[in-house]
């Protein structure tokens, strides 16, 4: 989707990664699912560099819990789809 790396991505924010609408979207729904404890499916119209090339994509967001019960964080994952 960002045509970076697993390594290029750690330590990166949303704003580092994606343009600034996009990154706008996920700060505010990682917000949302870390304030509620919930987890959601959406949908996303991005734009991909270096090609600018519009695609859409699905991303799952899922708080994410250790042993003990605590929230350790969220999860994010997502794949390119066709929208027909």
């Amino acid at each position: 989707m960002t045509g970076k790396t697993e390594q290029e991505l750690i330590g990166l924010t949303p704003h580092q990664v994606y343009d600034e609408e996009l990154a706008r979207q996920v700060v505010e729904s990682d917000h949302y699912i870390l304030e509620n404890n919930v987890s959601i499916t959406e949908e996303l119209l991005a734009c991909v560099l270096p090609t600018v090339k519009r695609r859409y994509f699905e991303m799952r967001k899922v708080p994410f819990f250790g042993a003990d019960n605590k929230r350790l964080g969220l999860l994010a994952f997502g794949r390119e789809y066709n929208r027909a």
